[in-house]
């Protein structure tokens, strides 16, 4: 029922995005002539993450702009990368047009007893993240490029210290070039 919600809502928010009046009725919702103000052009990019492979991945490939996922490992979000573009295909939707985007924790220190090397989570059990000394993380960064990422949101998992954010700034970030999406 939440991904049918979801996908409705989509519905929803494009229609009034492209400025309206918008009518729409569903199972789940229903507005009748409706606008959002102030109308914006270009309108918002919509991003909605999950990972369900049936449902809210064809939701995604229905509707986003980009696509979110977290806590997986690159091998497992260039599989589910690999299904939602064939939700894409199937309804014949250009799959570049979804950007494939990844939330994930990171720990990096040149002392490993720092580290966070696992992380559990009491509704997904144990989740990846990405750890180690610069070197480590980067090579995972890396890993998850050539798995198709094009964005990643990072949560640094000694937060309120800053640690692993310094390091990650001085030594693992500059290892990178920044390519605008």
């Amino acid at each position: 029922m939440r991904v049918s919600q979801l996908d409705q809502a989509a519905t929803i928010i494009r229609a009034l995005w492209r400025g309206g009046p918008a009518t729409y009725s569903g199972a789940h919702y229903r507005i009748e002539d409706a606008y959002a103000r102030p109308a914006t052009n270009p309108p918002p990019l919509l991003m909605i993450g999950g990972g369900g492979e049936r449902l809210t991945l064809h939701v995604v490939a229905r509707h986003a702009d980009w696509w979110n996922c977290d806590y997986y490992s690159p091998a497992e979000f260039a599989r589910k990368l690999d299904i939602l573009r064939t939700h894409c295909r199937a309804i014949g939707r250009n799959p570049e047009e979804v950007v494939p985007t990844c939330y994930m924790g990171v720990t990096v220190s040149h002392d490993p007893a720092k580290l966070v090397r696992r992380r559990s989570m009491a509704h997904r059990g144990e989740v990846h993240v990405i750890s180690g000394d610069p070197e480590e993380v980067t090579e995972q960064i890396a890993a998850f490029a050539a798995a198709g990422v094009r964005h990643m949101q990072l949560n640094f998992l000694d937060f309120p210290r800053t640690d692993s954010l310094d390091v990650f700034l001085n030594d693992v970030l500059p290892r990178f070039s920044r390519v605008v999406i």
